[in-house]
């Protein structure tokens, strides 16, 4: 039984909650959950614990502070701002929506939501598409992938590129595609697990490494895209000059 759905049941079992979905994207991790809970610092912390979080008790109060917390219509308009990319990095990109569904779907699939949040997506879906359809927020269609994409061609590079991909979820996936659409083919990946980041590797035909042996790699690169679900930064200084292999020209990072 994968992780996340060990998760999600302990976690409804533990805190009785009816039904639950999480979302995950590049800068946000969110839980969307009917249930008769009062979202104060003592139910966030069994949520936490249940979820297998890890935080230090020293950090706790801290982290408590950096939790928002949504219940009743505050949630639903919540959910309606972020399905229309009003809560995004970039205002406008669709990619948000379709990660909602998935996520939803998913959640769906393992057993885990019930009527009310069918309902509930239902009415989501239909508002964000007349959003979409009705308003000038989609006239200038863009999303972080195509602005990466256009930062990208700002810059002088050389033909086909060494390009690192350091993490294989949505958004590098997404990122590596449009490049290989446009006809950028050199490749390398590194994935903290090779299995989950073989489809990408299979098809940009890239070697794929695991990410514990990124700091050995010597081949140079001239792009990296670096996108993970870690706490903390992947790429810090010492090994930054170790991945240049001590190339001095310009590199170019998204």
């Amino acid at each position: 039984m994968r992780s996340w759905i060990v998760a999600l049941l302990t976690l409804k079992n533990n805190l009785d909650i009816p039904e639950i979905f999480y979302i995950g994207t590049c800068n946000r991790v969110e839980f969307v959950f009917y249930g008769s809970h009062e979202l104060n610092d003592d139910f966030v912390v069994q949520f936490l614990d249940s979820m297998n979080f890890c935080v230090p008790a020293e950090r706790m109060q801290c982290y408590l502070g950096q939790v928002n917390r949504y219940s009743g219509l505050d949630a639903l308009n919540h959910l309606f701002r972020t399905s229309c990319s009003m809560e995004s990095l970039v205002v406008g990109e669709k990619e948000i929506l379709a990660q909602i569904r998935r996520a939803y779907d998913r959640c769906k699939a393992a057993g885990f939501t019930g009527d009310f949040l069918r309902l509930m997506m239902d009415r989501l879906v239909k508002t964000a598409k007349e959003v979409y359809t009705y308003t000038n927020i989609s006239r200038n269609p863009i999303s972080v992938v195509s602005l990466a994409y256009r930062k990208l061609r700002e810059v002088k590079l050389q033909e086909n590129p060494r390009i690192l991909v350091i993490g294989s979820g949505e958004t590098n996936q997404n990122l590596a595609k449009y490049l290989k659409k446009h006809k950028y083919s050199n490749f390398t990946i590194f994935n903290r697990t090779v299995a989950n980041a073989q489809p990408l590797a299979e098809e940009l035909q890239a070697q794929v490494y695991p990410l514990s042996e990124l700091k050995n790699y010597k081949k140079g690169f001239d792009v990296m895209i670096t996108c993970t679900g870690a706490p903390e930064a992947i790429i810090h200084e010492d090994l930054y000059e170790s991945l240049l292999n001590g190339e001095d020209d310009k590199k170019s990072n998204c």
